[in-house]
């Protein structure tokens, strides 16, 4: 499996890569009257508008700089661009890298798929399709 590495904040974060339609730079964003907090505007995506999420807003992070990259997730007719503070890298990994059964992970919320191990690096890979509900179904 093929993952995309991202930060927010101090923390670490992955997708699978199949989930991720494109890394785009900084956008021009439209602000929305009264959208929720997490909810930064929505950006013009090949023709669509489609909201820009705060991922430091929505997984409670306080807030910070302003977020130069944005990762487009599409999934189940939805879509949506999230801000994150750096897209560091894509790896591929080997099936033993997760750890879903882990103890850690039976009171988080839904929008955590897995905690990834890399070497003595440890991320949470978050379910694309879960978070792409949650940013939206909030709107």
């Amino acid at each position: 499996m093929q993952i995309v590495v991202f930060s927010v904040g101090a923390d670490s974060y992955a997708l699978e890569a199949l989930a991720v339609q494109e890394i785009l730079r900084k956008q021009k964003v439209l602000a929305i009257p009264e959208a929720p907090a997490h909810i930064a505007g929505v950006i013009d995506f090949r023709g669509a508008n489609i909201p820009l999420v705060s991922l430091k807003k929505l997984l409670g992070h306080e807030a910070g700089a302003e977020c130069e990259q944005a990762i487009v997730l599409t999934e189940g007719g939805m879509s949506a661009a999230f801000q994150v503070d750096e897209v560091e890298d894509v790896l591929t990994l080997a099936n033993d890298a997760l750890d879903t059964a882990s103890a850690t992970l039976a009171g988080s919320a839904s929008i955590t798929k897995a905690v990834v191990k890399i070497k003595e690096r440890m991320l949470v890979l978050l379910d694309p399709a879960q978070l792409l509900a949650r940013a939206v179904s909030n709107q």
